[in-house]
């Protein structure tokens, strides 16, 4: 128990930190990222990409119910 009181805690911080650096460089999606290293292919017209990895737990999960 004690492990995942840790854990949650990790999680939370990390959480925390990391919308406190899109916040501060401006990034909402990796799309934003890759324009600004110059990288735009596949790039959509909102300036984001899709998440193959995020679609693909969606789905997995969606069987479930």
């Amino acid at each position: 128990s004690i492990a995942g009181l840790f854990l949650g805690i990790a999680c939370g911080l990390q959480m925390f930190v990391i919308e406190g650096l899109r916040m501060k460089f401006g990034v909402k999606n990796a799309g934003t990222i890759l324009q600004r290293i110059g990288f735009d292919f596949g790039i959509s017209a909102k300036g984001t990409v899709f998440d193959p990895g995020y679609w693909y737990v969606t789905t997995q999960e969606a069987q479930w119910v």
